[in-house]
């Protein structure tokens, strides 16, 4: 799980084939990474196992080691933990007993509640409108007195002493 969240390096991993498995039970690497079995031709229909997914990767991208010319099977499977931390091949681990359709409907309960709130606080705001236009009628002495208050900031400090 490490590995595959990007917090343990790929470089330092000695045994990448467990995390190739790992994530080929979840993820369908053969088909996302188009490969083809490496004996389909001895054996048709031979399952898919992690050292034969990278062998087939390693195959594909021409890793091959220095004196035989064999697929690096080791290379292949970092070249695969690589798609994996950066991205480019994407695992999705979903809870048990997940359902999207619970979680969806209590999205639109909350979802209801918002709206209903938000609609609530429209009506009281318009009132509270109402309320003020009424009083801003009533002189302009008081509105003069909040100007010159507003204007002199310091006038505040006067009564304090």
């Amino acid at each position: 799980m490490q590995i595959v969240s990007g917090m343990y390096p790929v470089a330092q991993v000695r045994e990448p084939y467990s995390v190739v498995r790992y994530v080929a039970e979840r993820v369908d690497l053969v088909s996302y990474l188009r490969l083809t079995h490496p004996t389909h031709e001895d054996k048709p229909g031979a399952p898919w196992t992690a050292w034969y997914i990278c062998f087939a990767w390693a195959d594909k991208n021409g890793y091959h080691t220095a004196r035989t010319g064999r697929p690096d099977v080791y290379r292949g499977a970092n070249s695969i933990l690589r798609l994996l931390v950066t991205g480019r091949l994407c695992l999705r681990l979903v809870p048990p007993e997940y359902e999207p359709e619970s979680i969806v409907d209590g999205y639109r309960d909350i979802l209801q509640e918002l709206i209903s709130f938000a609609e609530k606080d429209k009506g009281e705001e318009s009132e509270e409108d109402e309320e003020f236009s009424d009083e801003s009628s009533e002189g302009e002495d008081d509105q003069s007195e909040d100007d010159h208050l507003a204007s002199n900031k310091f006038s505040l400090l006067e009564g304090l002493d």
